[in-house]
């Protein structure tokens, strides 16, 4: 589990959100699962792949998956920033390491930030844009 700003700690759904969405992220075997945490129109961003809306995000899910056999993301920390006046009330930006082994057998471990925009719909939160920024 994450360490959570102050102003984010107490809110249960946000936690379980951050730990549920990341687990999957780890688990070659729930692409659906995944591509449910976004809304139908969000945009996705990682490195130098931008796609908008669940069919283009569910293939880079399984592109996310061609060279690599295994992964564990480590969520560090999750900040929040709320922005009414843009009426993105749900902004989140986080940071952590990732470990993932390629088909090659080479072990790689990197950090990462993202951008999180999250939206509540149908009383479940959902990402409207997520990007990620890797670094090497």
């Amino acid at each position: 589990m994450p360490e959570f700003s102050s102003s984010i700690a107490p809110d249960a759904k946000v936690r379980d959100f951050v730990s549920s969405f990341y687990a999957i992220s780890d688990d070659p075997t729930k692409n659906e699962e995944w591509v449910d945490h976004f809304m139908a129109d969000s945009t996705l961003v990682m490195g130098n792949d931008a796609v908008r809306g669940v069919e283009e995000i569910r293939k880079l899910r399984e592109k996310m998956w061609e060279k690599v056999v295994a992964r564990k993301h480590s969520p560090g920390k999750v900040f929040e920033g709320s922005f009414p006046s843009s009426g993105h009330t749900n902004a989140f930006m986080l940071s952590g390491d990732l470990e993932y082994k390629l088909k090659t057998g080479e072990t790689q471990n990197v950090s990462w930030a993202a951008y999180a925009d999250v939206c509540e719909v149908d009383g479940r939160l959902k990402l409207k844009h997520y990007r990620v920024w890797i670094q090497r």
